[in-house]
């Protein structure tokens, strides 16, 4: 019997030995696998990175339509942004996804504010030779794109806000208007969402038929994204009131009625304040089930062909 255990303790720390192996084999073929799917651009705001889904085979672009620019959500990258413009059905368009600064390669001196990377994704543009583009904003990219609509209006085509976050919000605020269980629940989600280990086991058991293995990979290695995350946790305690009203641009809001992670109610004031903005409200819909409607990208798609 003795040796039984002995045997079953030894085995199962070769076990764990070779899953720490294994693990950290895969954290490193995820950021190589992140590496190469982007390149980064030196510009005279610093270093960005980049994927341009029209530059890879032939360098044609797949439409005669705008370029789109996706900007991701917090946390995120380049990874998360391209993962959202597939979700949209945008695949036929050219798609250009951009790390903001602090996520992944970019580091955060390329622009800290809203402002900034406004500018920056504006001189993105530019070494990419796209003159307009349609912005799509998700989440917390939303100060960053609502700054280039106002700042560089003439380049954006359109701007689509989806569960974009557009004013002052705090996570204090968030869990202070959830349940106590809710609230627990909600705080242990988001924080084993930050460990690659649990990340590695959800895309094991969970069915590639659903969406959510798809965004789960596309937030691996949350350490090359952390300095990101925490400069926008910063930025969102303060946000300015933005002159919605100046924006010319043609907008769509979508947003599901259930988020606590952004209230449905900034969705409500960015439609009621742009000009001739269009309201998708989503009923139930939280943060991250608003991606399980397929109205979204087909409300998305016809507003890019209208």
């Amino acid at each position: 019997m003795r040796r039984t255990g002995e045997s079953i303790l030894a085995s199962a720390a070769v076990g764990l030995l070779a899953s720490a192996v294994g693990l950290q084999r895969w954290r490193r073929v995820s950021a190589d696998r992140q590496d190469a799917g982007a390149r980064v651009l030196h510009l005279s705001r610093g270093p960005v990175e980049v994927r341009d889904s029209g530059v890879p085979a032939g360098g044609r672009r797949t439409t005669d339509e705008p370029a789109v620019v996706v900007v991701h959500g917090t946390p995120g990258g380049y990874d998360l942004a391209q993962v959202t413009a597939s979700g949209l059905g945008l695949d036929d368009r050219r798609v250009v996804s951009v790390s903001r600064p602090g996520y992944l390669r970019t580091p955060l001196a390329s622009g800290p504010t809203p402002e900034e990377q406004a500018d920056l994704f504006a001189e993105v543009l530019d070494a990419l030779g796209i003159e307009t583009a349609v912005v799509i904003a998700v989440s917390g990219g939303g100060p960053a794109a609502v700054q280039f609509a106002l700042r560089h209006a003439s380049r954006c085509a359109r701007l689509v806000l989806i569960e974009s976050l557009v004013q002052t919000f705090t996570e204090h605020e968030m869990y202070a208007s959830l349940q106590p269980l809710a609230r627990v629940g909600k705080w242990l989600g988001e924080r084993l969402a930050q460990v690659d280990a649990v990340i590695a086991g959800y895309l094991i058991v969970t069915p590639r038929s659903d969406p959510g293995p798809a965004v789960a990979a596309a937030a691996v290695r949350f350490d090359r994204r952390k300095v990101g995350y925490t400069a926008d946790m910063r930025l969102f305690e303060d946000v300015p009131d933005y002159p919605f009203e100046q924006i010319s641009s043609p907008t769509l809001v979508i947003h599901g009625t259930a988020d606590v992670d952004v209230p449905f109610a900034q969705a409500q004031t960015a439609a009621d304040r742009i000009p001739g903005a269009q309201l998708v409200a989503v009923p139930g819909a939280d943060h991250l089930g608003l991606w399980r409607h397929e109205v979204v990208g087909q409300r998305v798609r016809a507003f890019l062909a209208d």
